[in-house]
């Protein structure tokens, strides 16, 4: 993304305008997981969505964004599978993107999909989420005391069914270029070994019936955030099945990994000794590399943790906890970022410990994520060498802030020399004024000591 510019072109497309239930669901159900700028982004694409071509420049006045803030939003809308979003080279003008647009699902959709209704439930909370829920649940009706009365289609319409097959070719084709209702995808990245799953869960009376699209994306998304491999959720699973049927309560499986994942701390990983050898050697030469031994602890335990319960670890050693907003920031991070999860704790190390916030900084994270994925790392110890990097500049900045502040140049006090005739005319005047002065005095003197003689004539 080093290449887009403020001057740089972009297209707003959409296929049908935005529905009044789109509308809904955008500002009460997407709203909490994507965030305002990511809203207000989907509002003013849409708004400009036609043929006409605009400058991101133009968008980012509107918005009164910054260039990052706008691409934080982006990837927002990206990652929910509100947008997609498209670039070719044009040889006058440079990159052209093109911004298209989904249909938000529906409440009564958005509902019906666990995934989407878990990370809502996990940036309200059990109890808003109930309520959302109630207030879009479609209410049932008992029609059994009731006859059905409702005429059948032949009932009332008929045609010719020569007719039909006449113009069939060609309506066809017109309903070709309608096309279904697409529904908008949440990209996960698929680690998991399900032949090796499915076999394991079939020893535990595990029915296979359970792996339907919907139930496996949220096993891939409990391996990636939880830091879960195919036995532990083998385990999970079997602790909720229900015997007589092989099913799986799927919202106790949620409850139970939730739970037990806020009382886990580090998960030792069991490993032989040709590996422990490989990793003593890797170790060692890293230290005579420049790392220290705090620097290889820091590698042990990001390799060692899933994220959630890194962030986890770490808030507690500062005596806190996680927010549901740093839960979303590092869930949301798992599932897009092509980072692997040592990586990924590495930078929730330098965003909380070596910055000493209170809370996760998203603007923060997603900078830095993004660069890194922009650079291809793939270990913690690159990891590490960026973040002293980083240090090491920000250090640089504050040194320079210092020196500035510390350095204040003499004031020079420039004094206007006067003209050598209006310095004489100047003193000419004072030197006139003095004698006017002594003369008034004197002339007063004498005339107090003439009064005077004047009396003592008219005595005698």
């Amino acid at each position: 993304m080093s290449e887009i510019q403020p001057n740089s072109l972009y297209q707003a497309y959409k296929a049908v305008p935005l529905s009044d239930d789109g509308v809904q669901a955008l500002t009460a159900l997407y709203q909490p997981i994507i965030g305002s700028d990511a809203l207000t982004l989907y509002f003013a694409l849409a708004n400009d969505a036609s043929t006409a071509e605009y400058t991101h420049l133009d968008l980012l006045n509107q918005l009164n964004f910054g260039m990052q803030r706008f691409l934080d939003a982006r990837y927002h809308l990206e990652g929910i599978g509100l947008l997609t979003s498209y670039q070719k080279n044009l040889s006058e003008f440079g990159l052209l993107y093109a911004y298209e647009l989904q249909e938000p699902l529906s409440p009564v959709r958005f509902f019906a999909d666990s995934t989407y209704s878990f990370l809502l439930k996990n940036m309200v909370g059990e109890r808003r989420f109930q309520l959302l829920a109630k207030r879009y649940m479609i209410p049932r009706y008992t029609w059994s005391a009731y006859t059905n009365i409702t005429k059948n289609f032949t009932d009332v319409y008929s045609f010719q069914l020569s007719d039909y097959q006449r113009d069939q070719a060609k309506l066809e084709q017109i309903a070709s270029h309608f096309s279904k209702e697409s529904k908008p995808k949440i990209a996960i990245n698929d680690q998991l070994d399900w032949s090796f799953l499915k076999f394991h869960a079939q020893k535990k009376q595990i029915s296979a019936k359970n792996f339907t699209d919907e139930f496996s994306k949220k096993l891939s998304l409990y391996h990636q955030y939880y830091g879960l491999d195919e036995m532990d959720l083998v385990q999970y699973m079997a602790d909720v099945v229900n015997i007589a049927t092989g099913m799986v309560e799927s919202d106790e499986l949620e409850k139970r990994i939730v739970a037990s994942r806020r009382t886990t701390r580090v998960k030792e990983s069991s490993v032989n000794k040709e590996t422990e050898d490989a990793e003593i050697r890797r170790f060692n030469t890293l230290k005579l590399t420049g790392f220290s031994d705090l620097d290889i602890q820091i590698i042990k335990e990001s390799e060692q943790i899933s994220p959630a319960d890194y962030l986890a670890a770490i808030k507690l050693e500062k005596n806190s906890y996680p927010t549901k907003l740093e839960e979303w920031i590092v869930r949301d991070l798992v599932e897009r970022s092509p980072l692997p999860k040592s990586v990924i704790n590495v930078l929730l190390h330098y965003a909380l410990v070596v910055k000493n916030n209170s809370v996760l900084p998203q603007k923060l994270v997603d900078k830095i994520s993004a660069d890194w994925s922009e650079k291809k790392v793939g270990t913690p110890e690159a990891a590490i060498q960026l973040v002293r990097t980083l240090a090491k500049e920000a250090q640089t900045a504050k040194q320079q802030r210092t020196n500035q502040s510390r350095y204040t140049p003499n004031k020079v006090t420039r004094k206007e020399q006067l003209p050598k005739w209006l310095v004489e005319q100047e003193a000419k005047k004072v030197s006139n004024e003095q004698v006017e002065d002594s003369e008034v005095t004197l002339t007063d003197e004498m005339n107090e000591r003439f009064q005077a003689y004047l009396k003592r004539k008219e005595g005698e």
